[in-house]
């Protein structure tokens, strides 16, 4: 049996709290939890091998994979799943068989597109995207995709190379630490990308710091509003996940789990105001 713990989040009068709950999978010994996601009212894990949705306080066994599961993501009616080299359509509202679209390339990232059905599928190789389930059009072509997410009008990309962001009629604006006309961030390799939707702000991941986009503006950004480090310099951040009152989750090999309160609004690089982050239940160790 698998065996994970779940950490719950409590703020209270300014305080934050946090409660661990184990939860035992019955998937078998080597799952290992990938994806967390809402889908018709229920909150849905996906490992590497199961997914299992959260019904009468326990995970229930829902879909096993024939191979290994890489990332998962609910779209209106159906739930995508992403294997090294398959995409997988579940409808478990009609109990269908599960459609599968062979990858000439690994499956890398899965998010919900900008419209109704819409679904972006990164690859090690290219971007696509889905409606229901026809395959419309390649958005990017010969490069590997780490993470990607809708975040405002855009689509967002981050790759080992920088980052992109396609506007809603095609056309790309490239963001790299040596950037053209501006357009920079402060590393090329972008591991993992979280939209505040409600708030509009794009956080970005990388190996040297956490940075920051502003979108409540006319015209995108050319470089972060903030940017720094996540607790200490070589900190590894492994994920990230949105959280109540415009805050973010980040499971970090430095010791668990941090909340991040987020800066707002624009500032000066020199003059940045600090992070706000909490340390969650440091003794969890996170593997990186």
């Amino acid at each position: 049996m698998c065996r994970f713990i779940l950490v719950l989040l409590f703020c209270c009068f300014g305080m934050l709290t946090s409660q661990a709950q184990v939860f035992t999978l019955s998937g078998g010994e080597k799952d290992i939890p990938v994806r967390f996601f809402k889908w018709e009212g229920e909150t849905w894990l996906a490992t590497n091998h199961h997914l299992f949705s959260f019904k009468k306080k326990d995970w229930q066994l829902r879909w096993t994979s024939s191979d290994s599961i890489v990332t998962a993501v609910a779209v209106e009616g159906r739930i995508w799943v992403g294997e090294h080299k398959h995409l997988i359509a579940l409808d478990f509202k009609r109990n269908g068989d599960p459609v599968i679209f062979k990858q000439k390339s690994d499956v890398m990232a899965l998010a919900h597109g900008n419209g109704a059905n819409s679904l972006l599928v990164g690859t090690s190789d290219n971007v696509f995207l889905y409606k229901d389930t026809l395959l419309e059009k390649t958005l990017l072509s010969k490069i590997w995709v780490n993470d990607l997410c809708v975040c405002g009008d855009y689509t967002w990309i981050g790759t080992s190379i920088g980052l992109s962001a396609i506007a809603p009629d095609g056309t790309i604006q490239q963001y790299a630490e040596e950037g053209v006309k501006g357009f920079e961030i402060p590393d090329n390799i972008v591991e993992h990308i979280l939209c505040l939707a409600k708030r509009k702000v794009l956080t970005i991941t990388m190996p040297v710091a956490l940075a920051f986009f502003d979108l409540n503006q006319a015209t995108l950004p050319s470089h972060p509003d903030h940017f720094d480090y996540l607790g200490e310099r070589d900190n590894n951040v492994l994920d990230a996940s949105d959280a109540t009152g415009g805050s973010a989750v980040f499971a970090t090999t430095l010791g668990g789990v941090l909340l991040v309160r987020l800066p707002g609004g624009p500032h000066d690089h020199d003059h940045a105001p600090k992070m706000n982050a909490v340390r969650i239940r440091p003794e969890l160790k996170f593997p990186g």
